[in-house]
Parts: structure tokens; sequence; C-alpha cells
């Protein structure tokens, strides 16, 4: 199909399309527009389905919608996520990718910081991660012992 995802949640709404799967975050700015404006139902994948496609494709993760992300969801959606990753080379310091990741972690923290944002957490951090982390990050991630704090 040409013009993407955004034209094709519009075609949804004027009834030239039956559904739309489109990988995008949520809140997707033109899918709450049109909910918005008429009554869409956001169905759930069968888990069955997605233990299957998530055993079959590296990097897709389970992620449940919560309840009232778009207009007239009344109950989380359970659906699948593509992992979203930050790659660099070997030769950045470790102390660059330490501090970038402080930082991504951090805002999670911020109040209205939005939906997005909330998801992220450090112990799904490396869910659906298919390649090798570089120094600085495997060093963040790396379990702690009991009563010593995590970086970041």
């Amino acid at each position: 199909m040409q013009g993407g995802p955004g034209e094709a949640v519009e075609r949804l709404a004027a009834g030239t399309l039956d559904a739309v799967v489109a990988v995008v975050s949520a809140p997707w700015r033109q899918l709450a527009q049109v909910a918005s404006r008429l009554p869409l139902t956001i169905l759930a994948l069968d888990p069955v389905a997605m233990d299957r496609v998530m055993t079959d494709v590296p990097g897709l993760v389970s992620l449940a919608i919560p309840a009232r992300t778009y207009p007239g969801q009344e109950s989380t959606v359970r659906s699948l996520a593509a992992t979203a990753l930050l790659v660099t080379d070997a030769d950045t310091p470790d102390s660059v990718v330490v501090a970038a990741l402080e930082s991504i972690f951090a805002a999670t923290a911020i109040p209205g910081r939005g939906v997005a944002a909330s998801r992220l957490s450090r112990e799904r951090a490396l869910d659906g991660v298919t390649i090798p982390l570089h120094p600085g990050a495997a060093a963040y991630f790396r379990p702690h012992p009991p009563g010593e704090q995590p970086r970041g």
C-alpha cells in the first residue's frame, strides 16, 4: 500500500480499509484523532499466536496498551512491540554510554513525560535484544549485590 500508516488509518476512518496493522508508538496521534471522531475497536492479539511470533522473530516483545490510551478503549489491549535500540560502536567510551543510559532512565521518573517514557524500565530494557551489548551498557545493566545501589 502506498502512503504509509497515517494514510491507512485515515482510509480506515473513511471506510475504504477494513483494518490497519502498523508499528507505531502508543499513543499514536493519528489513531487517537480518528478514535475521537469514530468508534473504533483496538483488537488484542491472540496470546498463543503472539508467543509463536515472538519465538520466531527476534526483537519482538509482548506489550500491554493500557486502558484509556485511546478514546473508547476501556480495557488493556495485548499486542506486540518491536525492540528499539540505541546502537554505537565499540570505540564509544563507556562513560558516554553510561551517561546516555542514566539520562534515558532518569527521564522515566519525571511526571508528565508521557506513555512512551513510562514504559521504559531497567528490568525490561534488555527484552528482545539480540545483539551484543557495548561494554558500558553491559556494566550498566549488570545485576548488583543486595544492598548495593545500581548506577543510574
